[in-house]
């Protein structure tokens, strides 16, 4: 198997299986595909903000 990065695996299913496996497969990718950057922004949230503000993060 080739080894792909998970957007290009997304597209990849997304064009070859959209039609066989459905909206609801397609959907469940991409909130695989999203987990893992709202998980670091849910931990990272206070220092992120404060750096957009342009304070130090409290």
């Amino acid at each position: 198997p080739e080894m792909y990065t998970l957007t290009l695996g997304l597209a990849s299913t997304q064009t070859n299986f959209a039609q066989s496996e459905g909206l609801g497969f397609l959907m469940a990718q991409a909130v695989f595909a999203a987990l893992p950057v709202l998980v670091l922004y849910a931990f990272f949230q206070r220092h992120i903000v404060a750096a957009v503000a342009g304070g130090k993060p409290a």
